[in-house]
């Protein structure tokens, strides 16, 4: 239970103004899985198989192809594969000076 609850406490980080598209939630969701599960992995089987339920999950509850929300991750438009899943990051130090620090996306483009 306190695994889940870090999940859940991981997604209401972001605040609701920046959660306008339903493809965000469900990367943040991913991203949160992967920070408090997959960092645990040790063996690349087990990795594997993570990947394939977190992408089975996908499919069946958000009704998304794991290809096409996290495509963006993969170079050169390969297959998304589980390390790629890696580069997908939410942290709250985008903006170093604001007064209010916000969990958001980090793009490519956002990092210093």
């Amino acid at each position: 239970m306190r695994d889940f609850s870090r999940v859940v406490r991981g997604l209401l980080l972001v605040p609701a103004t920046h959660l306008t598209e339903n493809s965000k939630l469900m990367r943040l969701w991913v991203h949160e899985v992967y920070r408090v599960f997959y960092d645990r992995l040790v063996d690349d089987q087990d990795r594997s198989v993570f990947f394939n339920m977190v992408s089975t999950t996908v499919a069946t509850h958000f009704k998304t192809d794991v290809q096409k929300l996290l495509g963006h991750l993969a170079p050169h438009s390969k297959s998304i594969q589980d390390v790629h899943v890696r580069n997908l990051i939410f942290g709250d130090y985008m903006d170093p000076k604001a007064d209010t620090k916000i969990y958001d996306e980090v793009h490519k483009r956002n990092v210093f």
